[in-house]
């Protein structure tokens, strides 16, 4: 197995399959998310391992090699869960590029009890919506993401904010270069926010999230058509990329005006931490 230097992430396009793999590949070749990436051969890889160095795996391309599922096995045992677990980052999502794979994932994140669950997919399919402005309550706001917002340490969630651009891009400055997000704001606090993620040519995807006290009131929403529109006026389409139980987070997208793509399985799991052997006493 051979690890691709990031000039060389482009070759992996092709195994992608799926619409939804796409999206992240893309952003991953043109060198907006972090990942590293393993194949079987450099020239004209049949087979891929993608890890964007938190919490994500891909495993792509032709699944019907035993050897290459073997060598994925070893790294990820030797390497990226130790890694992981060091960082305090136990939690993994398996995406793959067809079913033949799910026979493998089993073996290869062997010291990880697996979840197989259901996302839903979704792209953009009419234009913003104007009129969220006159949803946005009094007392709140919207804002822009900017070098500003991030260096304010005296907003509530702001450290959750950063974390999120940070796992989802190679540092802050590269967000605020190629990147954009919104946040709905209260006061002293980031009740919403929404930012761009896996930005590539004409697309990106989106990350929101509402603080757990401020659910269920419209906020998500409001975000999101304020992203909406920005990624319009850049030439980019966005993405929704959801769990189909999530149902509030698929009832923001049909508001928003997203239309259902594809649907799709990951499995999810936790890394266990190695049992450390003691002598009696």
């Amino acid at each position: 197995m051979i690890q691709l230097e990031r000039d060389e992430y482009q070759r992996v396009r092709p195994l992608a399959g799926q619409l939804h793999l796409s999206l992240a590949l893309d952003a991953m070749a043109v060198g907006n998310s972090p990942a590293l990436v393993w194949v079987d051969d450099r020239a004209q890889p049949s087979a891929a391992y993608v890890w964007d160095k938190a919490h994500c795996h891909f495993l792509l391309g032709d699944a019907s090699t035993p050897a290459f599922a073997r060598t994925v096995r070893e790294l990820v045992r030797q390497e990226i869960a130790p890694q992981m677990l060091a960082h305090g980052k136990a939690f993994l999502k398996v995406y793959y590029s067809s079913a033949d794979w799910e026979e493998q994932i089993g073996a290869v994140y062997e010291t990880a009890e697996l979840l197989r669950r259901e996302r839903v997919f979704y792209a953009l399919d009419q234009v913003a919506k104007p009129e969220w402005r006159a949803s946005i309550p009094s007392g709140f706001s919207v804002r822009q993401i900017d070098s500003e917002l991030l260096a304010t340490d005296r907003l509530r969630g702001i450290e959750i904010l950063r974390n999120e651009i940070q796992t989802g891009w190679y540092s802050v400055e590269d967000f605020l270069h190629t990147g954009f997000g919104y946040c709905l704001l209260r006061e002293n606090e980031i009740v919403t926010w929404c930012t761009a993620e896996y930005v590539s040519a004409g697309k990106c995807g989106i990350g929101i999230e509402t603080a757990v006290e401020h659910m269920r009131r419209g906020f998500a929403t409001i975000t999101a058509s304020a992203f909406v529109e920005h990624a319009l006026e850049r030439g980019l389409r966005p993405h929704w990329d959801s769990w189909k139980m999530n149902l509030p987070s698929v009832a923001v997208a049909h508001k928003v005006g997203f239309r259902l793509i594809s649907e799709y399985a990951v499995f999810t799991g936790r890394f266990q931490a190695p049992k450390v052997e003691t002598a009696p006493l």
